[in-house]
């Protein structure tokens, strides 16, 4: 298993911690709500999401509880090797899972629905551009170009 190497996160820690981080930013809630839910102090929910500290089985069974999501959803697509490192591999449909909540998260602080429907254009617009395809871009009242 991976083990501490002095005092240093395990690759697994980290991993954890990333996923209970974006969990809890995209649903708005703060270190301290958090903290308070599973009986620890807010410096323990950053330790957490650093991967500084390792979460037992019984917070992470508290966290999927809390954030209602099953405990598996914090390992999903992970692989492990036998020394318990977690093993590098190209970006998984999880990871690109996670990138759309971040995306939204940061969408939804704009308080301008307005600049919330233009860079939700701009962004079509840069896919539509790295594709090559034209007709993803959205525009209001305008047809794409041809």
């Amino acid at each position: 298993m991976a083990k501490r190497k002095n005092g240093r996160c395990t690759e697994i820690d980290v991993a954890i911690g990333q996923r209970i981080r974006t969990l809890r930013r995209v649903r708005g809630i703060t270190q301290t709500k958090l903290g308070e839910a599973l009986g620890v102090s807010f410096q323990q929910i950053q330790k957490y999401e650093k991967g500084v500290n390792t979460l037992g089985p019984s917070q992470l069974v508290r966290l999927s509880s809390y954030f209602d999501v099953p405990v598996s959803r914090l390992f999903d697509g992970m692989e492990i090797d036998i020394d318990g490192n977690v093993v590098t591999k190209p970006e998984t449909e999880n990871d690109l899972h996670e990138r759309v909540l971040e995306v939204a998260f940061r969408m939804n602080a704009v308080p301008d629905s307005g600049v919330r429907d233009r860079l939700l254009d701009l962004v079509g617009s840069l896919a539509a551009a790295l594709a090559g395809d034209f007709t993803l871009v959205r525009r209001r009242g305008n047809p794409p170009p041809q």
